[in-house]
């Protein structure tokens, strides 16, 4: 995960790290500073790898380029997981694209079954809203 840690919540960075998720830190000192760690990441991977598959989770359409060219001229499988506001250039330049929301689907489902069963009781991890009056 490539982002400015500084702004993620501690709950987050905690889960992230129990998961083994690998932190890069990019400070947000200009435009696109986590896209390019990203770019530069990716190319790194397929120029390294004669056959390989990346998994990019985002929405941003910056990456079609990117994801074209693995797919097209490095034979690289090109998996995108993606929000509903992808654009569709950025879906179509992935070897096959799967909605954040359909993925977690099942997850959401069965938290919410959960919280019918038992109304009061608290999910670990989970923010209250704050309601204002």
């Amino acid at each position: 995960m490539v982002c400015d840690a500084r702004e993620e919540s501690a709950l987050i960075m905690k889960q992230l790290f129990e998961f083994h998720v690998r932190i890069i830190h990019v400070p947000r000192l200009k435009a696109n500073s986590s896209d390019n760690v990203i770019r530069d990441l990716m190319h790194e991977f397929v120029g390294y790898n004669k056959y390989c598959r990346i998994i990019l989770i985002s929405g941003d359409c910056d990456f079609s380029h990117d994801i074209h060219n693995f797919r097209r001229n490095k034979k690289c499988d090109c998996i995108l997981i993606h929000n509903q506001n992808a654009k569709e250039s950025l879906v179509r330049s992935a070897t096959s694209a799967y909605l954040y929301t359909d993925l977690i689907k099942e997850e959401i489902l069965h938290h919410q079954a959960q919280n019918r069963q038992n109304p009061h009781k608290k999910i670990k991890g989970k923010r209250e809203p704050q309601h204002k009056h």
